[in-house]
């Protein structure tokens, strides 16, 4: 029993730990990495966060295999040349607001950075 209870200790101790842990943002066009993905969000709408993530991508020439949107949500699947998926998965939140999401498959927090930075520039803030 004892060891039992030892080990939903333990296995609680990790579920807190994931998620208790989130990354919070609290400003306007801001970004925070956590974990292999870069959270960031935006004062723009979907379609304007969408073409800033299309021109990153372009911008450091990877291949775009896969590009949604609609009125809600949006998300771009390219590859870089090590063959490695960046995707960047962007849903409104208000009219006001739209998170994004840029994950990288290799965890390689150089390369979200700088498709974040390259959003920021195309969205002009």
């Amino acid at each position: 029993m004892k060891k039992r209870n030892t080990t939903i200790m333990a296995l609680l101790s990790v579920l807190v730990l994931f998620w208790g842990c989130s990354p919070k943002i609290l400003s306007p066009n801001t970004g925070v990495y956590h974990l292999g993905t870069l959270y960031a969000n935006s004062s723009r709408n979907v379609t304007a966060v969408y073409e800033a993530g299309l021109a990153a991508i372009s911008k450091f020439e990877f291949k775009i295999v896969k590009k949604s949107k609609d009125l809600f949500y949006a998300e771009i699947l390219a590859i870089s040349a090590d063959r490695k998926n960046i995707t960047i998965k962007i849903q409104k939140k208000s009219e006001t607001r739209t998170d994004y999401k840029i994950i990288h498959e290799s965890f390689k927090k150089e390369i979200s950075i700088a498709i974040f930075e390259a959003m920021q520039k195309s969205l002009n803030i």
